[in-house]
């Protein structure tokens, strides 16, 4: 059974590639901006110009996937997500839009049409997308993301900007990998930096029902697992880090009679550090201070304190 914290690439901070690690990981939760660096600064001894590889190079996306949440992945990966989990948030999104803003099916697709046109003279922001009948601008675009034609693109200023997915990822098939396969696909990926792990896990980190989450560990003949955490070295990890997101069942790295500082309402998630794979405190942004839980001594916390230093560039 493989360490959690190896698994995570916490053990130690690794030297290889940092695309290497972030395929490893599957996606980063990047609905904060300085979350993907400082998730990779945890764990790797140089980050890399993520902004470059994203909006330059177009190595890496941000699209919705997992949860139905904001991720950075690699765009060689774009095809596998889609199949597993984002068409399946497409069709989550219609339901609600027209529960909640009242739009048939044909409206929708004409709000898709107008965002799509308009988006083929270039990328734009919110501002700049025109709808053809007022509704929710955040589930107009979310479904956009699901279903693969849509991508954050960087910033205008304060705002973000959305263009074509195919201007980005133009040679991704999105429709070659069939669901019940890209499911079990991603079933191994998943547990190959979390697990092993259940089928309530899996549904946790990929935001799919558990009862499908159960079938694809039948299809790929998994039977569930769990993980375990041993000794490393103390590590900071950032709001949102793939570490918090794994497992439903926080217990593994965290004391009941703490659960609620560290997970808060809203889907809040808060920065905390860890010493031998267990969450001993939380930390603040502001001025890097440390919220232990309880004492702690000298050596752990010059070491976290050092583990600052590193990650503090990444704050923004």
């Amino acid at each position: 059974m493989e360490d959690l914290l190896a698994a995570q690439c916490l053990d130690r901070r690794y030297a290889g590639p940092a695309l290497k690690v972030i395929r490893r990981l599957v996606a980063l939760q990047a609905q904060l901006p300085s979350t993907p660096a400082m998730t990779l600064a945890a764990r790797i001894e140089r980050v890399p110009d993520l902004e470059k590889l994203t909006n330059v190079q177009k190595t890496l996306l941000k699209v919705w996937c997992l949860r139905g949440t904001l991720h950075l992945v690699h765009s060689g990966d774009l095809p596998l997500l889609y199949g597993a989990v984002m068409r399946d948030w497409a069709d989550v999104m219609e339901k609600i839009m027209k529960r909640v803003d009242g739009l048939s099916a044909r409206e929708i697709r004409a709000n898709e049409r107008a965002m799509l046109r308009k988006l083929e003279e270039g990328p734009m922001t919110r501002n700049d997308l025109p709808n053809a009948r007022a509704f929710h601008w955040g589930r107009g675009l979310r479904i956009l993301g699901y279903k693969g034609l849509l991508i954050h693109a960087g910033r205008r200023g304060a705002e973000v900007v959305f263009d074509l997915r195919e201007r980005w990822a133009p040679k991704s098939d999105l429709g070659k990998i069939p669901v019940r396969e890209a499911r079990v696909e991603l079933l191994k990926r998943y547990l190959a930096a979390y697990g092993p792990s259940s089928p309530r896990d899996f549904s946790y980190w990929t935001g799919m029902g558990v009862g499908d989450a159960a079938r694809v560990f039948k299809d790929a003949g998994v039977k569930p697992g769990v993980p375990r955490a041993t000794r490393g070295p103390p590590r900071l990890l950032p709001r949102f880090d793939v570490f918090l997101l794994g497992h439903r069942d926080h217990s593994l790295y965290l004391d009941k009679r703490h659960y609620k500082k560290v997970f808060k309402p809203a889907a809040q998630i808060e920065p905390v550090f860890l010493v031998d794979g267990r969450i001993q405190g939380t930390w603040s942004y502001d001025r890097m201070k440390l919220l232990p839980f309880a004492k702690i001594d000298a050596g752990v916390r010059k070491a976290l304190e050092a583990e600052a230093e590193i990650l503090r560039p990444f704050l923004g």
